[in-house]
């Protein structure tokens, strides 16, 4: 059985994005008493205040929109940066309450892993799995996964592949150091 470790890009933003409504119904909130303050101090002939506040509300909804733009591509970056160098077999999806290796032929050996969606960036430093075609050609089988320790925790290299050798014993665990460089 092959693995094609697929990233799932729009998986990954969508997940990120989760968040959104949160950050939405605040800022909806913020500008909404915004303009409600700003038309009381117009109304007092406070235009000085009236503008002020408004301006710092404004403020607040371009900083928010830049941070999330930064994050999503930090996020993108780092998927480029894993897959890169790597022919993937399987494939990883992303979804708002667990991450899931799904090999390709075989859907009901999965795993998922709970994480909180609003660390998914995390995600992906931690729980990166990809299978290399160069390592299978000189020796490994094709059911092999091989995990970037220097993306993993011990703690969490240890769960992971712990839930492997559960949810798929036939799938064999190998270890590896990323070259830097």
């Amino acid at each position: 059985m092959k693995f094609k470790i697929i990233i799932n890009y729009k998986s990954v933003r969508e997940c990120y994005m989760a968040i959104n409504p949160m950050i939405r119904k605040i800022l909806y909130g913020f500008i909404g008493t915004s303009l409600a303050m700003s038309i009381v101090f117009y109304c007092f002939h406070q235009i000085v205040f009236s503008a002020a506040f408004f301006l710092f509300i404004f403020a607040i909804i371009i900083e928010n929109q830049f941070i999330m733009r930064h994050d999503t591509k930090m996020m993108m970056d780092k998927i480029e940066d894993l897959t890169h160098t790597n022919e993937l077999w399987g494939e990883i999806v992303f979804e708002e309450s667990a991450l899931k290796v799904i090999p390709y032929g075989n859907t009901e050996s999965e795993y998922s892993m709970e994480y909180s969606r609003f660390k998914d960036f995390y995600i992906l430093k931690h729980y990166c799995v990809f299978g290399d075609k160069r390592k299978i050609e000189k020796g490994l089988t094709q059911e092999t996964i091989i995990i970037d320790k220097t993306v993993l925790t011990e703690a969490d290299m240890h769960s992971l592949i712990s839930l492997i050798h559960e949810k798929m014993p036939q799938v064999k665990v190998h270890e590896k150091e990323r070259k830097n460089n």
